[in-house]
């Protein structure tokens, strides 16, 4: 087995660990997650419900730049590791600097991971979760890869060892040098307080790199097929839950073909305090 497929093969199954603790625990909170549950504030203007379901906006703003990794990935890497010390080897360092960099500011990358560790500590989903400054090393550390390492997941150890804010903030501004003879990365963000964090081989980047690029790919995609197996039922996918604002809701999936190709749809319902009927919740315009 090739490393890169070791790697595929531990990060989906760290994936996949993770979210079958979260569907035990609150299949409600794992339904809300495959099915986009978000809010739209200004529908209300129209006497409409502010939230909704299958909310893209996050997916359509990132759907380019994860074709861009994966093209990348694809061109090279299929014949094995790349090796920085090749004609244009360099090149491709910076180039997959700025992919992990970018990467690890998706907002739908990092909404799902948030929302994945934070319910399965227990909390409710945040409708409302705005990431548009990215993840503070504080947040990633103890709200992120705390919970998921303390209910003993293999997703937080992945994520603590491919996530590095220095890397990034290093990137971002320009404090960075690279030594081809040493084969290292030098970093110098002034958030580093130990020494031995400034250096970084070319092995271990390469690492976090690929890591960091299937962490991403693996979560689209586990989470793509459990939206439209979910869809599949046609027909309620949840019990009754409590809405954020109170009102029992129920979550309905359906499946729609279109040009020979399945596309999943859901869909909420408040359920009326007198038990004669449901309000509907909008499907989002974006």
């Amino acid at each position: 087995m090739s490393l890169l497929h070791k790697i595929d093969f531990d990060v989906s199954n760290a994936i996949q660990e993770a979210l079958e603790v979260l569907f035990r625990n609150s299949q409600p909170n794992f339904c809300l997650l495959i099915a986009r549950a978000g809010v739209q504030p200004m529908l209300e203007n129209i006497g409409k419900s502010r939230y909704v379901m299958d909310n893209a906006k996050d997916v359509y703003h990132d759907e380019t730049r994860q074709q861009f990794y994966l093209n990348y990935l694809n061109a090279n890497y299929r014949k094995g590791v790349l090796d920085y010390s090749q004609k244009d080897g360099l090149d491709k360092l910076y180039i997959e600097m700025m992919i992990y960099s970018h990467l690890w500011d998706s907002q739908r990358f990092l909404k799902d991971i948030y929302r994945i560790s934070t319910m399965i500590a227990g909390k409710p989903y945040d409708w409302e979760l705005e990431l548009e400054d990215g993840i503070a090393y504080k947040v990633m550390q103890d709200e992120i890869i705390a919970p998921l390492k303390t209910k003993g997941l293999r997703l937080g150890e992945i994520i603590e060892s491919s996530y590095s804010s220095h890397i990034r903030n290093s990137f971002a501004h320009s404090l960075f040098d690279i030594d081809t003879h040493s084969r290292k990365i030098q970093l110098r963000s002034k958030h580093i307080k130990n020494y031995e964090d400034t250096f970084l081989s070319f092995s271990a980047f390469q690492d976090k790199f690929l890591h960091s690029i299937f962490l991403c790919y693996c979560l689209t995609n586990i989470i793509e097929h459990n939206r439209l197996e979910a869809a599949k039922a046609n027909t309620a996918i949840t019990d009754a839950f409590l809405a954020p604002d109170g009102r029992k809701m129920q979550l309905f999936g359906e499946v729609i073909e279109s040009k020979g190709k399945l596309y999943p749809r859901f869909r909420g319902a408040f359920i009326r305090e007198e038990d004669v009927g449901i309000e509907g919740i909008s499907k989002s315009e974006d």
